[in-house]
């Protein structure tokens, strides 16, 4: 036959031929052996059936019996992706004979067919067949999870995992999902549990468990059906009897009954450590949980992930850094005992999540401490609470009378006391500002707060985005996948990816740089209509450097109207606002402020009491501070800075300005007011002619150019001329003086008299304009035979008009703070009094004082020479002339007159002297006639009597001798030799001129007080002396003409005839001067030196202000009082002007002194100062030394503020109750030293606890825990300070008291450096 394929391993020959073999069942034709082994070799067939690969369901081969065996012996079987015994055929393929509790089996089919071979015979081809029963055992596979690997959701907005979402979900491959899942279906959204024994028999009562998880923010599942599972697990005990069993979920309200067949009946919650959420005792829904562990069926499980929601912690968001994913882990727990090889399986699944940023506008409220308790223990944290006025003015707290019962019942201040949620939810607090006219509020968080929870994300944002903006890319060429992403602004053009953004292109917003905003900084703009705001460190902080103020520019009313304008949307803000170069100017008392910076600046400002408030002032009433606050969109997903300003958050915080009566204002003049004695001034009311004998000169003040002026800001508060007035002047002096008025109103009372210590007072009452009319016509008549000081004691009381409290409460008008949480109550208003002092002085009428300056010199001279008692000096003040006390021909009382440069003409003379030569010619010949007459008479008188004139010469002669002969004082005339005589007193009268010469014996000496200053012009004195003595005499020591002086007269006595000690003065005006200076070389400073100053006072006159300056290494003395003999009862009465040492070395000793300021200020020396302030009060005196002993007594009621820099060196006395005393601080601040440790004082200091708080009012630190800064103006930076303070007093820094260094002068003498010694300051 024909020859057959295949291999052969014997071959039959039919009819003669080759042996061949059949291939087939259907094969015809009989091929060769070598033919069938090499023509059936189908490799591609062959490898598919080979180990490792999915095999195939039906296999058929031909072959050698041998080969078919070794085949056969190398066959294996593999089931089913995921079939076992368990499987159970689908409900529709089930039929009669179905029975679920038997196993599933697989059946081999074996069918063998020897193709006909039969070796050479008949062919007829024999099979024969087998079936081979499997029964595959069931292993667990491990569960899957059916969801995306990435989801896009939105900061703080729900993110639902259902189909609806799937736009914003990156799912798996499918390809790579089908490599593992086999017959599983994916869906990605909704999250589901996918496991390959979903077939199996009992898998519907399996139980697994799922964990999910999430970084930041919470999980919530269907909560609906876990609302059904717990009804339907937990039944209400109350329906156990004749309750249904729950079959649907309508009967879910009789159901006491749960059975696995009913839907969320194998659910139980997993503890994971958490109370909140569906973990609460009381189940909390809507609220989710960051982890969820749940056990149940696989049904169970995925009808409660129907609804997994995320949602993301507050204002969280992916974009500054943090990364968000959702962990889910699935765990099954199908233990099967029959099946030995059987394990427990898990998966875990990671959804990584983009949260996108939404920009959360700024907030503006209070920001409170709330206390909560939990389990009896406390704990507190800051809230922000809304500012809300609803309460507030539904109590009438705006317009309520502040020092009502019911203002401080439902419009008290928020108490520091007050911290739970029920006492700050009770009604009652005030909302508004409340602060006291002419006062300043400090804010702080409790007032007014701005928050921003995400502006600082713009700052990590920018860093994250190269310090580039982000733009969401816009447009239909641009993909989704690409606007997801965004686009980075920065380079031209924006692109996404490789397309180029559709957003817009503004360098301004992608490089920052060129504007100077920067990302994460917020614009405020705070305004007030009728008042003033600040921004500044109070004392002890810093300037924020990370806050800017801006300027608004001009034309435009606010900057939050500016911005929403389209103009500024294309400009930029700069449009609207620019920094203010000089930020001190713009930080300070302005209507507006525009604050550019990041929040931490913001808040330590508004924490550290940088804001303020203060009304115009006088100002009450109502006002309204306006804020806007704008974070400029920086956090925004997609960027857009237009949205964001025109979204800006605004509030309008009401002020109440309480009304404190405000005293009077006395407006007059400061100077001395001087009248002239003996000039009284009469005016009879009641006579019908004019009896008015007073001028100008005499009215109140002198001159009548001006008049004194009563002024009351709320006076009329109430309505115009509403509001009255008392007011009273007091004659300081007895019998100083009475008052006159020339005009009296109808609608004014006044009356004068005495007081109980004979003291003239005035008394008008009546209307403000009413008053100051009558001071108009006021004059004053000083008191006959009255000359000196007599102050006038004005006193203007407004009867309490006007104001709604009086200001003296803790943070009101008298008390200011900074911590308006302490304020107390406001209190009832009280009258409010001024007074002042008004200088005044009567002079004697008797003065040679002529002002020259509009006259010219002979005119001068001429009214100077007319007064009596007075002549012209044309050479005194520089050749200006001067008028001076004198006589013609007598010269002047009390000065020196010096010759005039230009002209030589003398005292009284106001022409220059011109020869008459007739007149000379005359006297000549006058004279001339006289001496001949005479000589005529004399020699006939001698020729009469002696016969001749010699003889009578030659008899007196004789008579001259004989008498000098009988006293020794000359020999006998026969023993004389008169030449050597005379040779002899010739000699002795050159030697005595000689020794007088060399010895020096006509310089004058310390007691010759040769030059002399009269200073009755004079209204101040300038004394700088080197090493001098200065003594205050009375005038009435001396004879007159001396002792009726009526100025003061300077006599000085100074070493003369060395040129390096000079004396230079100025006296010829009102501030004069006199100066004693030595330029003596160091070794011969002192020697043979002398400087007495003796200072002559007139008595009933005041002694102008004196000024006494030491200058030079050795000491200056001062010395004025009733202490010597010669100076009994004596006082130096300086009246309104001062007195005030000063130098580097002085000692004084002074008694009886009375002055309206007294200093003493000298580094080195002392004081002895007895019976202060005799004639008057002294009001104001200060003592300052380096290391002076310093001994002041006083009978006055005082006041002392002491400082040392040394403790345990002051020793005060004083009798009861009339010594107020404020110490110093009770520790010391140490200056800071560069590279060294501080130097701790070598007295320790007491510290007292840290409970300790002392009330008393002797300590100046009222408040101590609120009190933790110095409060000295100007002082900014308190990190250079060592303080070491105590609770009884602060010291002050180091920043306000400048190093010893600073304090350093300049020797008067030869120009050193002086350095006050070291010490501690405090």
């Amino acid at each position: 036959g024909d020859p057959m394929y295949g291999r052969m391993r014997s071959s039959c020959k039919i009819r003669g031929y080759t042996p061949c073999t059949y291939a087939a069942d259907d094969a015809r034709l009989c091929r060769s052996a070598a033919y069938a082994y090499n023509g059936t070799d189908q490799s591609l067939v062959m490898q598919s059936l080979t180990v490792g690969n999915t095999g195939s369901k039906e296999v058929r081969l031909m072959g050698s019996l041998v080969d078919i065996n070794r085949m056969l012996d190398k066959a294996s079987y593999l089931p089913d992706l995921h079939y076992s015994r368990r499987y159970r055929l689908p409900v529709a393929q089930r039929d009669a004979s179905f029975r679920i509790e038997s196993d599933d089996v697989d059946t081999l089919g074996v069918v063998v067919s020897d193709l006909g071979n039969s070796g050479g015979g008949v062919r007829s081809p024999q099979t024969t067949s087998t079936n081979i029963v499997l029964r595959v055992a069931a292993q667990n596979d491990p569960p899957e999870v059916d969801g995306p690997t990435l989801v896009y959701a939105t900061e703080d907005v729900a993110f639902a995992f259902t189909a609806a979402n799937l736009a914003q979900a990156v799912c798996p491959s499918a390809n790579l999902r089908l490599a593992y899942s086999g017959p599983l279906v994916y869906h990605c959204l909704p999250v589901q549990i996918a496991d390959p024994d979903y077939l199996e028999y009992e898998f519907d009562t399996m139980l697994f468990r799922l964990d999910l998880s999430a970084q930041h923010g919470k999980l919530m599942l269907d909560e609906a059906f876990l609302r059904v599972a717990d009804a339907r697990i937990n039944p209400s005990a109350d329906r156990a009897a004749g309750c249904v069993k729950c079959t649907r979920q309508e009967d879910l309200q009789q159901c006491c009954a749960c059975t696995p067949s009913l839907a969320g009946c194998t659910l139980r919650l997993v503890d994971v450590g958490d109370a909140t959420g569906i973990y609460a005792a009381t189940r909390q829904y809507g609220v989710g949980n960051r982890r969820l562990s749940l056990i149940g069926s696989f049904a169970d499980l995925n009808l409660a992930l129907l609804g997994l929601t995320y949602k993301g912690d507050s204002y969280f968001n992916t974009r500054y850094g943090l990364a968000e994913y959702i962990e889910v882990t699935v765990t099954d727990y199908k233990l099967i005992a029959t099946e030995t090889t059987w394990t427990k399986q898990h998966v875990n699944f990671t959804i990584n999540m983009v949260v996108e940023s939404v920009n959360n506008p700024p907030v503006i409220g209070r920001l409170l401490d709330e206390t909560t308790f939990t389990n009896g223990v406390s704990s507190t944290t800051s809230v922000l609470w809304p500012v809300e006025l609803a309460q507030n003015e539904a109590d009438k707290c705006l317009t309520m009378p502040p020092t009502d019962a019911a203002y401080q019942t439902h419009c008290k201040v928020l108490s520091d006391s007050c911290a739970d949620v029920a006492c700050i939810n009770t009604t009652g607090y005030r909302q508004y500002v409340d602060i006291d006219e002419d006062t300043a509020f400090t804010f702080d968080p409790s007032v007014f707060w701005i928050d921003d929870v995400d502006s600082e994300e713009a700052v990590i944002i920018a860093a994250l985005a190269g310090g580039k903006q982000r733009y969401c890319c816009k447009g239909a060429q641009v993909s989704t996948a690409d606007s997801r992403r965004g686009c980075q602004c920065g380079t031209s053009p924006c692109v996404c990816g490789t397309e180029e953004c559709a957003c817009r292109q503004d360098l301004r917003v992608c490089t920052p740089d060129q504007t100077g905003v920067r990302p994460g900084e917020l614009l405020v703009e705070l305004t007030s209509q009728q008042g003033m705001l600040t921004w500044y460190p109070p004392p002890g902080r810093v300037v924020l450097s990370s806050v800017t103020l801006l300027s608004l520019a001009a034309g435009f009313t606010s900057l939050e109207a500016c911005v929403k304008q389209t103009e500024t949307v294309r400009l930029g803000i700069a449009r609207c606002a620019t920094p203010c170069s000089d930020q001190l100017a713009c930080s300070k008392n302005k209507t507006r402020l525009i604050l550019r910076g990041r929040k931490p600046g913001l808040q330590t400002g508004l924490t550290s009491g940088y804001l303020s408030y203060q009304a115009a002032p006088s100002y009450f009433g109502l006002d309204t501070i306006r804020v806007w606050v704008s974070d400029q969109g920086f956090t925004d997903e997609c960027y857009d800075e237009t949205d964001a300003w025109a979204a800006g958050t605004s509030l309008n915080l009401p002020v109440r300005v309480i009304a404190v009566n405000s005293a009077p204002v006395i407006s007059a003049p400061s100077g001395l007011m001087g009248y002239s004695g003996g000039t009284p001034c009469i005016f009879d009311a009641l006579s019908t002619s004019s009896t008015l004998t007073c001028t100008n000169s005499s009215r109140l003040p002198p001159g009548g150019a001006s008049s004194i002026v009563v002024s009351d800001v709320d006076m009329d508060a109430q309505g115009a001329g509403t509001g009255n007035l008392t007011m009273s002047i007091v004659v300081g002096r007895l019998g100083a003086g009475r008052f006159q008025l020339s005009a009296m109103s109808d609608d004014m009372s006044y009356y004068q008299a005495e007081d109980s210590s004979g003291l003239t007072t005035l008394a008008i009452m009546g209307r403000l304009a009413g008053a100051n009319k009558a001071l108009q016509s006021l004059y004053f008549s000083p008191g006959t035979g009255f000359i000196g000081y007599s102050p006038l004691t004005m006193s203007v009381l407004d009867n309490g008009n006007w104001g709604e409290c009086s200001g003296d409460h803790d943070c009101g008008h008298d008390n200011p703070c900074t911590a308006y949480r302490t304020a107390t109550p406001h209190v009832t208003d009280v009258a409010r009094r001024t007074t002042q002092v008004l200088d005044c002085v009567v002079l004697s009428s008797a003065t040679c004082y002529v002002d020259c300056t509009p006259l010219s010199a002979d005119e001068c001279c001429a009214q100077c020479n007319a007064k009596a008692g007075c002549q012209f000096c044309p050479g005194a003040c520089d050749g200006n002339g001067k008028c001076m006390a004198g006589s013609q021909g007598g010269g002047p009382l009390f000065e020196t007159c010096p010759l005039a440069k230009a002209d030589g003409r003398g005292f009284g003379q106001c022409q220059v002297a011109t020869v008459d030569w007739v007149a000379v010619g005359a006297s000549v010949a006058a004279v001339v006639m006289v001496l001949g007459l005479g000589t005529v008479f004399v020699l006939r008188w001698a020729a009469r009597r002696h016969a001749s004139l010699q003889n009578y010469l030659v008899r007196k002669v004789e008579d001259t001798a004989r008498v000098l002969g009988r006293v020794h004082l000359m020999p006998p005339l026969s023993k004389a030799s008169f030449p050597e005589f005379g040779l002899m007193m010739g000699v002795v009268l050159i030697v005595g001129l000689y020794l007088n010469d060399a010895l020096g014996l006509a310089t004058p000496g310390p007691c010759d007080l040769t030059r002399h200053f009269y200073l009755d012009q004079a209204t101040s004195l300038v004394l700088t002396l080197d090493r001098c003595d200065v003594r205050f005499v009375p005038a009435s020591n001396f004879p007159p003409p001396v002792a009726d002086m009526e100025g003061l007269q300077v006599r000085i006595a100074l070493t003369s005839g060395d040129s390096r000690i000079s004396l230079s003065a100025s006296t010829c005006g009102t501030a004069t001067t006199i100066t004693v200076a030595n330029y003596r070389p160091d070794a011969s400073l002192y020697g043979g030196y002398f400087c007495s100053v003796l200072v002559i006072v007139p008595g009933r006159t005041v002694t102008p202000a004196v000024t006494i300056v030491a200058t030079g290494p050795n000491t200056t003395t001062v010395r004025a009082g009733p202490m010597d003999p010669d100076t009994p009862n004596f006082g130096l009465d300086f009246g309104p002007s001062s007195l005030v040492l000063t130098g580097n070395r002085l000692e004084a000793r002074l008694e009886n002194l009375t002055a309206k300021y007294f200093e003493f200020s000298a580094d080195h020396g002392s004081l002895l100062a007895r019976s202060l302030g005799t004639l008057g009060a002294i009001p104001t005196a200060r003592f300052q030394s380096v290391d002076a002993d310093m001994v002041v007594g006083t009978v006055r009621r005082t006041t002392v503020q002491y400082w040392q820099k040394s403790a345990g060196q002051a020793c005060l006395t004083a009798a009861n109750n009339s010594l107020y005393l404020r110490p110093a601080c009770t520790t010391t601040c140490e200056y800071l030293t560069s590279g060294a440790a501080n130097v701790t004082p070598a007295t320790p200091v007491y510290l007292p606890g840290a409970s300790f708080c002392p009330s008393s009012p002797r300590y100046p630190c009222d408040r101590c825990p609120t009190n933790k800064l110095s409060t000295v103006p100007g002082c900014v930076d308190h990190t250079t300070c060592a303080d070491k303070s105590t609770l009884q007093c602060l010291c002050k820094p180091t920043c306000e008291m400048p190093a010893l260094s600073t304090l350093a002068k300049a020797s008067a003498v030869d120009g050193t450096r002086v350095v006050p010694s070291a010490a501690y300051c405090d």
